[in-house]
């Protein structure tokens, strides 16, 4: 819930200069996650109370683009989900990509925030995505999250999808 506050008190706090620029929507959706039948993995989503992990992470988000060109854009992004174990998650973070043509290629870095991560601490997540504009509004985005034992976390190779609405 502070997570929720702090995203929000953060966009309000922007000047009106900032905000006049192109703010938009992102819809959460699915997500395939790899490697699930190893014992780590199997005994990670046992200890969370569940026997598959959910991979329809519906959710809401805002986007602000900080630049666009035809060549690249950058994007501030903070949203809502629901996680791989059920849990509600909350990111902030941004974007870069660099496009040829309608594919563009990147990075997402930010901070996310769920019980079902590291006991609800706050962890950063480094992510390469892909993306393809299916209109002159909508773009849909592809993410890989690789699989990561950092002490006591550990992450399952994903892949996650959404939709960018400008």
């Amino acid at each position: 819930m502070q997570c929720h506050a702090a995203a929000l008190l953060l966009l309000c706090t922007l000047s009106q200069s900032v905000l006049a620029g192109p703010l938009g929507f992102n819809v959460y959706g699915v997500s395939k996650h790899f490697d699930t039948d190893n014992e780590l993995t199997r005994e990670y989503i046992a200890s969370h109370g569940q026997k598959e992990l959910n991979e329809r992470n519906y959710g809401l988000g805002i986007n602000y683009s900080l630049a666009e060109t035809p060549y690249s854009h950058t994007v501030i992004e903070a949203g809502a989900y629901r996680d791989s174990l059920n849990e509600t998650a909350v990111l902030v973070g941004v974007m870069k990509q660099w496009c040829s043509g309608f594919l563009c290629g990147g990075l997402s870095a930010g901070v996310v925030r769920s019980e079902s991560y590291i006991k609800g601490l706050p962890m950063l997540y480094f992510m390469p995505t892909i993306s393809t504009a299916l209109n002159n509004r909508v773009r849909i985005v592809y993410g890989y999250l690789p699989s990561m034992d950092v002490g006591q976390v550990h992450t399952i190779p994903t892949l996650v999808t959404y939709l960018t609405i400008k």
